[in-house]
């Protein structure tokens, strides 16, 4: 069910793009981008009755992605579209029952993104641009050897769910074909269902908090 409505999300996304009535200053560009990963906290269920919740180290945003501008569309202003491929990646810090850090604890968070973007540029006739966005699409997200001292590795899993996002940020034009871009991102997921080694399977929500820096070359 989760990967159906995924699709749905994904297939309306890329309909609304390419059946949109173009207007002037078409063109392609390449995106790379990379930044900082505000991993949020988790809370797993590691048996039937205990609880984790897990905090996490500042981590790592990096990707890349292919985009198209098609200038103004419909009462949108300036629309483009971006095809994303993006990776997320945070350390365990703590690993925490009833408030009490447990010791050793290790591991170690890394989602796998395949997204479809939808941008609305905002014009100023400068060399400022400001913009928001939305996307969808698909995420691996692994939990990968959460483990404590004593007890050796607890869970070491993945699963395949629908991602969203929501972007904001600003592009500065260097020249008319090289342009840099500020950017927050909000990322989410569906529940992973994961199977810890003890084989006692539970949902956890996954999201974070991204601030990037883009580097943007028109075609």
């Amino acid at each position: 069910m989760r990967i159906g409505l995924g699709y749905v999300a994904v297939a309306a996304l890329l309909f609304s793009v390419t059946h949109a009535e173009a207007g002037s200053a078409p063109g392609w560009y390449g995106s790379a981008l990379v930044g900082y990963n505000i991993q949020q906290d988790t809370e797993l269920s590691f048996d039937a009755t205990t609880k984790v919740k897990t905090d996490y180290k500042q981590g790592w945003i990096y990707g890349a992605a292919l985009g198209r501008e098609w200038g103004p569309v419909w009462f949108l202003g300036a629309v483009r579209n971006e095809y994303e491929i993006s990776i997320r990646e945070s350390l365990v810090n703590t690993h925490k029952v009833g408030g009490a850090t447990l010791t050793g604890s290790e591991g170690n968070i890394v989602s796998t993104s395949g997204m479809v973007n939808l941008y609305n540029d905002f014009e100023t006739d400068t060399r400022w641009i400001p913009y928001i966005g939305f996307g969808a699409g698909f995420s691996e997200v692994k939990f990968k050897n959460f483990r404590t001292q004593g007890l050796g590795t607890v869970l070491n899993d993945d699963d395949l769910v629908f991602a969203y996002q929501g972007m904001a940020g600003a592009t500065y034009a260097l020249t008319n074909h090289i342009s840099i871009a500020a950017e927050y991102r909000y990322f989410a997921t569906e529940k992973p269902s994961l199977t810890s080694e003890a084989n006692f399977t539970a949902p956890v929500e996954y999201n974070s908090h991204g601030l990037l820096a883009r580097l943007n070359v028109r075609f």
